[in-house]
């Protein structure tokens, strides 16, 4: 028997076997590790910036209510300073409208993210792989996926057979 048919034995019969059983499944539990540090950190940085989007709304909405109070006690005339109050008082709702859609839109980013992470755990730990080594060209399967690999040398290193 030449090395390279050996080294297909082996592989075949001790090391795939082996790889499947063993190491597969740390491999599986890693791959859950970097999808929940991905989608962990892609949640933290879209929650960030999405806060701060409404912050930012908060903070105009409120600028122009004091805006609006500033105006409402400036004026001499009774009916202009309450009209400009109650301009006031629907721009502190609006911000307080923006703080509630800010809270909101981070527990369903929350929720989200919940649902992605289960359904790619389902995915991951339904993952399975395979090597068929029973054509020249082993094939591979990942899940759904197939990959024809290089064919395996035929030859000892005397180019023997």
């Amino acid at each position: 028997m030449g090395i390279w048919q050996w080294i297909k034995d082996v592989t075949v019969k001790v090391f795939w076997p082996w790889f499947k059983e063993v190491a597969w499944p740390f491999i599986r539990q890693h791959l859950k590790d970097i999808i929940v540090f991905v989608l962990d950190l892609f949640k933290e940085k879209l929650k960030k910036w999405m806060s701060q989007q409404a912050k930012d709304k908060e903070d105009r909405a409120n600028q122009k209510a004091e805006d609006y109070e500033k105006k409402a006690n400036a004026s001499n005339d009774d009916r202009e300073a309450e009209k400009f109050g109650d301009i006031a008082k629907v721009w502190r709702e609006v911000a307080e409208q923006f703080r509630q859609e800010n809270e909101t839109l981070k527990r369903k980013i929350d929720e989200l993210s919940r649902e992605v992470k289960e359904e790619a755990f389902k995915k991951t730990n339904s993952l399975e792989i395979d090597l068929d080594f029973s054509d020249e060209k082993p094939i591979l399967s990942i899940g759904h996926s197939t990959y024809s690999l290089p064919q395996l040398p035929s030859r000892d290193n005397n180019g023997k057979g």
